[in-house]
């Protein structure tokens, strides 16, 4: 959020200096590892001066179970003692504006900007004196934090650098804990504090959300060869899919840190302590074995007005140096200093060094290594999500192109679309037509074999005939509808009435 959640209400939140962030930040940890389990955050990025925000990560509630939503979000409000809180619906982020520890009332950072974001916003002056009332109290069984019992089973420790088993013991009821800092006026801290749903969550954010803008440079690395790494894990594009659907394109490899850092070929004992530097981080995301220095000469050598030609060494079309990146990537290069100096002095800088040991594969090769290294279930996994989609993938299309290219409109046209549905992929026993239409097994095998082409090519010439055996099934059931509705209000003479006149009528229809 970079501290900027609460400036279009009007609530300051200047960012912190060293000394006001981990001041802050570690009571904020002591006092959640009284009511979750699980309590960290993320390692900091290197050489930062100054904090937007405090981002805390728990898990595992000590006692009972965190219910999403605003009785959580007072309940957080009420623990720190905050101004307000706002809760950005679809996750489980509560944004909180902590008092600002009046011992430092004078330290303060000039804040970098203000990005409003739509929140649901409660204040706590309004939450105490319209909500609280009718509040059970925290020590109650509708407790949603829980109060602390002893021996919580494990807590992160503040640097979130490693983990470690604390018990802690403590009667302090919920209601009854509040900020303990004289607060300044007017200035406040943000805290983000970000509830994850399980214990392998936590760990999974912990991991991904290290480092600061890691992750989007080692994500523009490997998004060439189809891996991608989100909050879900590390996952596989499938290269047919992720045009059409980019969501259904994503086969999950693992969710693993440490496998991660392994197929990525990172050292994975280094990954968990805090770079020193920019260039001390950005050595390590250059180590990664996908990376390929050459592949940024054209940004160097032509700048960003100009073009390159000729193929790279991977395989892959050599692209204009300002298409080299996405263009959100080209937003985080203009707004975030260390994702920028990446961008525009480390890689021109590099272009030369030697490329990662697979810098050179094909995203095939790369799809086919990713089966070899995560094994059969994964690349069986694949291929079943890679078959499906491109069925769903190919199967719309062809109902598409058909639809378009009939040269007629009204009910014809819905005669005709089911029918092709029904006769290629549906029901085929339903046709009342004993004929046989010409080279419909032929199309039906094709559309098992996922040959639409054959089935477009077989659907040109014979869209009259399948549209024709549909209406006469659709009249056939319509008859018989009729008759069974009738035969069970009037009985069996009215019944026959009512088949001659549908007669009389379909006689008339076709005349």
């Amino acid at each position: 959020m970079g501290g900027s959640a609460f400036a279009a209400d009007g609530v300051s939140t200047p960012r912190m200096p060293p000394t006001v962030y981990n001041s802050v930040l570690a009571q904020a940890e002591g006092i959640l590892k009284k009511h979750f389990k699980l309590v960290g955050h993320p390692i900091e990025g290197p050489a930062k001066s100054s904090h937007g925000d405090i981002d805390i990560l728990v898990a595992e509630p000590v006692e009972g179970q965190v219910v999403d939503g605003r009785a959580t979000g007072d309940l957080l409000a009420q623990l720190f003692g905050a101004k307000t809180w706002k809760k950005m619906g679809g996750n489980s982020t509560y944004n909180l504006a902590l008092p600002w520890p009046d011992e430092f009332k004078d330290d303060a950072v000039q804040r970098e900007g203000n990005h409003d974001i739509g929140h649901q916003q409660h204040s706590a002056h309004d939450m105490r004196s319209h909500d609280l009332k009718s509040k059970p109290r925290p020590d109650s069984d509708n407790n949603t934090l829980g109060t602390t019992q002893e021996a919580t089973d494990r807590s992160v420790t503040a640097d979130a650098s490693t983990s470690s088993v604390e018990s802690q013991e403590s009667s302090v009821c919920l209601r009854k804990l509040t900020w303990p800092r004289k607060a300044t006026p007017e200035k406040y801290i943000q805290a983000d504090i970000n509830i994850m749903p399980t214990a392998a969550d936590f760990d999974w954010h912990m991991f991904f959300q290290a480092h600061g803008d890691l992750w989007s440079m080692l994500g523009g690395i490997i998004r060439r060869f189809g891996l991608t790494v989100s909050s879900k894990g590390l996952c596989v594009r499938i290269a047919e899919v992720e045009k059409h659907n980019k969501d259904q394109a994503r086969v999950l490899a693992t969710n693993n840190p440490d496998t991660v850092l392994e197929y990525l070929g990172l050292d994975k004992g280094r990954y968990w302590q805090r770079f020193n530097s920019w260039d001390e981080m950005l050595e390590y995301v250059a180590s990664c074995r996908f990376h390929n220095p050459a592949q940024w000469k054209s940004r160097c050598q032509y700048g960003d007005n100009g073009e390159s030609q000729g193929e790279q060494g991977n395989g892959m079309e050599s692209k204009a140096p300002t298409k080299l990146l996405k263009a959100n990537d080209r937003q985080r290069a203009a707004k975030r200093p260390l994702f920028g100096y990446w961008i525009e002095t480390y890689l021109p800088m590099h272009v030369d060094d030697a490329p990662g040991k697979s810098a050179l594969l094909t995203r095939e090769e790369v799809v086919d290594d990713a089966k070899q290294f995560f094994g059969p279930q994964f690349a069986e996994k694949f291929e079943a999500k890679r078959s499906e989609m491109v069925r769903v993938i190919g199967t719309d299309r062809l109902w598409a192109t058909i639809r378009k290219e009939l040269p007629i409109e009204g009910t014809e046209v819905g005669w005709v679309m089911k029918g092709m549905k029904r006769e290629i992929v549906g029901k085929h026993g339903h046709s009342l037509s004993t004929e046989a239409v010409e080279g419909l097994e032929e199309a039906r095998q094709a559309f098992e074999d996922c040959r639409f082409d054959d089935v477009l090519e077989w659907a040109r010439p014979n869209w009259k005939e399948i549209g024709r055996r549909q209406k006469e099934l659709d009249q056939q059931q319509s008859r018989t509808r009729l008759l069974d509705k009738f035969n069970r209000e009037e009985g069996a003479q009215g019944g026959a009435a009512l088949e001659t006149r549908c007669k009389t009528m379909s006689s008339g229809n076709n005349g």
